[in-house]
């Protein structure tokens, strides 16, 4: 049985992200990129990216039914508090290129836009 479009979406972003090495000519290497809820305290790679659903909101028009795939990216760094802002800020970065490489998703979708970003500062003490 054939993958469903949202499957396609998310294996196209899932491959889209692990894109980001420095080898690729990005300032940084992503550790590990996964699908679903993921704990920083699993450190399974830094720098983690986990893309998490958010919503798939249909959208009905004259003879046309659209759908939103919302989703949010959380992102976990390994730097020094000091160092912190600008290694999440460059990831950040590398992130946004990658994913504007094809803004279709191989086709999958018809744009993949950003919307408001959210920080937040969490420090794992050892």
């Amino acid at each position: 049985m054939a993958d469903s479009l949202r499957e396609q979406i998310y294996l196209n972003l899932l491959t889209t992200l692990a894109t980001v090495t420095i080898l690729n000519g990005y300032s940084q290497d992503v550790g590990t990129v996964t699908r679903g809820l993921l704990s920083p305290e699993e450190q399974l790679g830094l720098p983690i990216v986990s893309v998490l659903p958010v919503s798939d909101t249909p959208e009905y028009g004259a003879q046309v039914l659209r759908r939103i795939l919302a989703l949010t990216l959380r992102v976990w760094i390994d730097a020094d508090p000091a160092d912190a802002p600008t290694s999440l800020e460059a990831l950040l970065a590398d992130i946004q290129q990658a994913l504007a490489v094809d803004v279709t998703r191989g086709g999958l979708t018809e744009h993949t836009l950003e919307t408001a970003r959210q920080l937040k500062n969490q420090q794992l003490i050892a």
